[in-house]
């Protein structure tokens, strides 16, 4: 129709932007199910830095698989990734 507005073809940066979104969502959706599954979550946090919040985690995650649970975890924080440092380092 006269007058109508067509939509604009997405630039090269749009569709990447729009594909890293997409990809974004399906991991999402996929730690959302993974995470339905898990019976138990310890959540270990604290307002203030340098209290052992990561030794204290690392602590329960130890204690809990020498009972025989298996047990994943995961950080993240500001400033510095904690864990890998009192583990000996990252997986590979």
């Amino acid at each position: 129709m006269e007058g109508e507005d067509q939509p604009k073809a997405l630039t090269a940066d749009e569709r990447a932007r729009l594909e890293h979104f997409k990809k974004v969502l399906q991991l999402q959706k996929r730690v959302a199910e993974r995470m339905a599954r898990v019976g138990a979550k310890v959540l270990v946090a604290s307002g203030k830095g340098g209290v052992g919040k990561t030794t204290a985690a690392v602590n329960l995650a130890l204690a809990f698989t020498q009972e025989g649970d298996r047990v994943a975890a995961s950080g993240c924080g500001v400033g510095r990734a904690g864990g890998p440092h009192l583990r000996g380092g990252w997986r590979r």
